[in-house]
């Protein structure tokens, strides 16, 4: 699974004591057509009685403090979602909108998308539907502007039938006006009607996702970003995965399972890094205690000397603030993206620590504001002090060896071959509970330097060092090492702003939002062609899983079920906007356990 590599970053956002809209409360655009489950029946005046995933997503995020004052208005056609967005009758639409480039130029998606489904075919006679091949030149009903027409039409030469309405497929299908209906995959028909679903792959999938304004308030995207992210950030105990046992497992329909389970294991394992210490779960509420600051915020950096090649290179004297800087790399990158933050002044003295156990301290004591420096999450440091979420890189057990080690271990692929083997690793290194696992012996050595040394003396085969490292002199071997593998984090003094928090985990956010263009993918591509290292996988995993639930994105997304004109009519309290003013006190999502791989 290509998850198995991934156990970092944190996409879960600690939002911030802000003013969610000066003007009135959150009021949610919601769609209320009678066939809308399991998504959403909003049958009766109250949220508090509605059904479906959506309702249940809308009570999380209402009743736990993610959004304030709620209230809601009522569309009855797909293109009403976006419109109340647009013309000011509610301020986030949670109503079933798949994702698609024209809608994203007309709103703004939430990350992450709290579900998603395929497009696949229904019919009454699934033996005469082998293959994709086998609906050429054949009739197939489509709902009226559903993207499905276009797919089964160019990709499959497919004659398309449009339909008005989801309910009139029996009926077109029992008097041969088409073979088989195109729909979404969460959906279905009463037994009655007959029609089964064709045993082949989706030939869609598509996410599906909270939209807000192209203006939205920063502050009510972070509430919805963070609690949305806190719907998967449980593992198998998260939220999401409840609400779609009770409304699609339960009832016999189909969930989007395999996606579903991998945004609830990127997630998890985002928020929550391995318990080094013994693998076990931990659960540690341990998030930033700080207090709503204003808008611009003084930050003091540390840095850790030492060069760590693909994530810093401290080449000169002159820091990464300063014109001509020779400084470069991961965490150099990361640092500039914050520092460039409109609201964030950064001190022109960078500190540089010397020790490992400095990075952690150069925060506790209120020195620096922030500390970068390859630190690995662990029980012990988690305690010392808090940690920005997401993470922005991941490391795991890396064996370094010199050319004739690489010669006789270079092609070994089980870490078992390493058991009772002299291997050098640094004092209070992370990695050396794992040694202890594999009954390695442990030779202590002060750096790389050490380590080279050592290694040239005989006196041991390999430098256990993080993964994805250049180090002069040595090669890392291609072996990985399971349930090794652990996220690095931004260090915070326990002092700092939750609006600082918040302002900077959403410039990280931003660095693994943006599928193959997000910065720290770049920073990663020119640091290992820079500095010869390996790439990280999981980085590349991570940022797509975050990027889009689908793991693999659809060419076109798929169709929605159709309008219905409204059954009942609009209350005012339905169709007009409550004028309120909240303020949002948004809980963090720091959950802590271990990797689900």
């Amino acid at each position: 699974m290509v998850l198995e590599r991934i156990c970092f970053f944190g996409a879960g956002v600690l939002s911030l004591l802000a003013v969610v809209n000066p003007v009135h409360g959150t009021t949610i655009a919601i769609y209320a057509a009678d066939f809308f489950d399991p998504l959403m029946n909003a049958t009766g005046d109250s949220y508090e009685t509605w059904t479906g995933l959506e309702a249940d997503v809308i009570r999380h995020l209402c009743d736990d403090g993610y959004l304030n004052n709620c209230t809601f208005f009522k569309v009855y056609d797909l293109a009403g979602r976006l419109q109340a967005l647009q013309n000011g009758s509610a301020d986030v639409s949670i109503a079933g909108i798949s994702f698609a480039e024209d809608r994203a130029k007309e709103g703004q998606y939430i990350h992450p998308y709290y579900y998603g489904y395929n497009g696949f075919l229904y019919t009454d006679d699934t033996e005469a539907l082998t293959s994709y091949a086998s609906v050429k030149g054949e009739n197939i009903c489509v709902l009226k502007g559903s993207v499905y027409a276009e797919a089964l039409q160019s990709q499959y030469g497919a004659n398309i039938v449009p339909m008005e309405a989801r309910e009139d497929a029996p009926a077109f299908i029992k008097n041969g006006s088409c073979i088989a209906w195109a729909g979404d995959s969460i959906f279905s028909f009463a037994d009655e009607s007959g029609l089964e679903r064709v045993n082949l792959l989706a030939f869609f999938e598509t996410p599906m996702g909270a939209m807000v304004a192209l203006d939205a308030p920063v502050n009510l995207i972070s509430s919805l970003q963070a609690g949305i992210t806190s719907l998967f950030n449980d593992g198998a105990d998260s939220l999401i995965l409840q609400y779609q046992e009770k409304n699609l497992v339960a009832p016999g329909l189909s969930p989007a399972d395999e996606n579903i389970a991998s945004q609830v294991e990127a997630i998890s394992s985002f928020t929550t890094p391995l318990a080094i210490s013994n693998g076990s779960i931990q659960t540690i509420n341990n998030g930033p205690p700080g207090v709503a600051s204003g808008d611009q915020f003084n930050v003091t950096i540390a840095i850790w000397a030492d060069n760590l090649p693909p994530l810093a290179s401290l080449n000169g004297t002159k820091t990464f603030l300063e014109n001509d800087s020779s400084w470069s790399g991961i965490e150099i990158d990361l640092l500039k993206a914050i520092c460039n933050v409109e609201s964030i002044t950064c001190d022109q003295d960078i500190i540089q620590v010397a020790t490992l156990q400095d990075r952690l301290t150069v925060v506790t004591n209120g020195t620096a504001d922030i500390s970068v420096g390859a630190i690995i999450l662990t029980p012990d440091r988690l305690e010392e002090a808090p940690f920005i979420r997401p993470f922005y890189y991941s490391s795991g057990l890396g064996l370094f060896v010199d050319q004739d080690g690489y010669d006789e271990f270079g092609q070994q692929n089980d870490p078992e071959f390493i058991r009772n083997k002299n291997v050098c690793s640094q004092e209070g290194s992370a990695w050396n509970a794992f040694l202890d696992e594999y009954s390695a012996n442990i030779v202590t050595v002060d750096d790389a330097n050490g380590a080279l040394e050592a290694i040239a003396n005989g006196e041991c085969f390999a430098f256990a060092y993080d993964a994805f490292y250049a180090i002069p002199g040595l090669t890392e071997l291609p072996l990985r090492f399971k349930n090794t593998e652990s996220p690095y984090g931004i260090a915070v003094s326990p002092d700092v702003s939750s609006a600082l928090y918040s302002t900077i985990a959403s410039t990280v956010i931003d660095g693994l939002s943006k599928g193959s263009d997000s910065f720290l993918i770049n920073s990663q591509a020119q640091a290992s062609e820079t500095f010869n290292t390996l790439v990280n996988p999981a980085l590349q995993n991570v940022t797509d899983i975050v990027s889009n639930l689908s793991p693999t994105s659809p060419s076109e997304p798929p169709s929605e079920p159709p309008s219905e004109p409204p059954s009942e009519p609009r209350s005012p309290q339905e169709s007009g906007t409550y004028v309120l003013t909240t303020v949002v006190l948004i809980i963090p999502c720091l959950l802590y356990t271990t990797m689900l791989f």
